[in-house]
């Protein structure tokens, strides 16, 4: 009988602490349904603090993010009896933290644990003893099935920065956008253009530029006039619902390639609201933007774009962060920006080599991350690792079969 361990880090645990902080309050939808699909009558599963690694044949770990990547290299020994199984949406590039891996799954794993308990391998498992140096190729597993409420995953809009719409293709074909109902997403994202009020008064979309020049360059051609439009309706759809106000929060990007931290680079959006303003005669309107940088993900059109490692943008969105006040729209920049720190981080786990291991290490320290934002790129910088990161290209050994984003690259004018 094999002995399971799931990976909790209570430290992790405290920062992403709800009103009901426990382990099982967060979705983790995949690995849980997983740890459902364990034969239990030939395997015992239970949850693990790092101290009881290798009290365990096999322990199972999930990566949603670079703060989850920390953690695992913080937390677990080098040298180690247990095998790690690693898995998650943040598991695109485990070259530079491969010495704390024994499998590397990527991409949707229901169906899967059991025969990976046996030494099952399949095309998308990366096994550390058989290929140390990441230099085979890979699939991106897709969906086999619908997991619990599932109403299809994937998203048909296939924006061009999504690494989520390039690495999950539709089960049901037709379907649409799959929000996370996970602690660190709101399970109401969906599209502004597609948005239908119900009985909540607070919502929250995608728009993901700034311009409507953007927005069409990045595959997400939704004009000044349809925004405008749609807001309108929205408003006055409330308004009609008998409601004191409409709350909305929109995530952005910013940072593309092709934009620079201008002071009015919020202006073209503050005309749009105002022209909203003058259009509406009753209902009042909240947006708070939620602003993130662009982050050029792997295996989608823009992954060897290059990202902007200057503080200037926080700056600037900091001192824009009223971006239109009237009679009926209010609209804000929620000021939890990301640092320039943040996104060298996340290019990191997305673009760093073998050869960076030390310096992911490095990262994972305490005393590198009680640093404050601006000694952290410093100590980044004075390493190289930011020009290095900017120069290198994504690992080529992971691929989602059947899509083609070199194609979309290439008409963009983009380098692949």
């Amino acid at each position: 009988m094999a002995k399971l361990g799931v990976l909790v880090y209570p430290r992790k645990l405290k920062e992403r602490a709800t009103a009901a902080p426990y382990f099982d309050n967060f979705a983790y939808r995949g690995l849980r349904a997983v740890i459902g699909e364990v034969d239990k009558r030939n395997h015992a599963v239970r949850y693990i603090a790092p101290h009881q690694i290798d009290e365990c044949d096999f322990v199972l770990v999930s990566l949603t993010s670079a703060w989850d990547i920390l953690s695992l290299i913080h937390y677990v020994p080098i040298r180690r009896r247990a095998k790690i199984i690693a898995g998650g949406q943040g598991l695109v590039n485990p070259r530079p933290f491969m010495q704390y891996l024994d499998l590397a799954v990527f991409g949707r794993a229901e169906g899967q644990i059991n025969e990976l308990i046996d030494g099952g391998r399949g095309a998308n498992v990366l096994d550390v003893g058989k290929d140390p140096a990441a230099e085979g190729n890979y699939e991106y597993r897709q969906a086999q099935y619908l997991l619990g409420d599932e109403a299809d995953t994937g998203c048909i809009r296939k924006c061009y920065f999504c690494g989520y719409g390039w690495t999950h293709r539709s089960l049901n074909r037709g379907g649409n956008y799959q929000a996370s109902d996970d602690a660190l997403y709101s399970s109401s994202e969906q599209f502004l253009s597609e948005l239908r009020l119900t009985e909540n008064v607070h919502y929250s979309a995608g728009l993901d530029g700034w311009s409507e020049a953007s927005r069409r360059s990045v595959g997400k051609p939704f004009s000044n006039t349809s925004l405008v439009e749609k807001l309108k309706t929205l408003t006055e759809d409330a308004a009609a619902r008998g409601w004191a106000r409409l709350s909305l929060k929109l995530y952005m990007i910013h940072a593309y390639p092709w934009e620079k931290p201008l002071a009015d680079y919020t202006g073209e959006m503050a005309r749009a609201l105002a022209d909203l303003d003058g259009k509406l005669s009753s209902g009042r309107l909240v947006i708070f933007f939620k602003a993130t940088p662009f982050c050029p993900e792997p295996m989608t059109p823009m992954a060897r774009c290059l990202p902007c490692f200057d503080d200037a943008w926080r700056t600037m969105l900091k001192n824009q962060w009223l971006v239109y006040q009237g009679s009926h729209v209010e609209a804000r920049i929620h000021m939890t920006v990301p640092s320039a720190a943040e996104l060298a981080h996340m290019v990191f786990f997305r673009r760093a080599g073998r050869e960076e291991s030390s310096v992911a290490e490095m990262m994972s320290r305490p005393k590198y991350l009680s640093l404050t934002a601006g000694l952290k790129l410093a100590a980044l910088s004075v390493r190289g690792v930011l020009g290095r990161l900017t120069d290198a290209a994504p690992w080529s050994g992971l691929r989602v079969p059947g899509l083609n984003p070199e194609r979309v690259a290439s008409q963009m004018g983009w380098t692949y």
